[in-house]
């Protein structure tokens, strides 16, 4: 079995592509498209900075976050953006 693996893009959209063969003849292909995102980076800037920590904090009043929201939000990785995720990015900004 062979498995190639490769990887373009930027940190806004990385498209990887997967290659599968097997001794037999038979392949597979897949292009898989992702977004990075930077844990604690809420507003995107590509920085961790106290802003973030105030939008991390805003976010905690709400009852349920997209995967980007978690991704970037959820410092603590508890599945959820709560005021303890706002101090940790907090303190992570310095």
């Amino acid at each position: 079995m062979t498995v190639v693996i490769s990887v373009n893009g930027s940190p806004d959209a990385v498209t990887s592509q997967v290659f599968i063969s097997s001794d037999g003849g038979d392949s597979k292909n897949a292009l898989i498209s992702t977004k990075l995102v930077i844990k604690g980076d809420v507003d995107k800037d590509g920085e961790i900075t106290p802003q973030d920590a105030v939008d991390a904090f805003r976010l905690s009043f709400q009852t349920s976050w997209t995967s980007e929201e978690l991704g970037r939000a959820d410092y603590d990785g508890d599945g959820e953006v709560t005021p303890q995720d706002a101090v940790e990015i907090f303190w992570a900004s310095f």
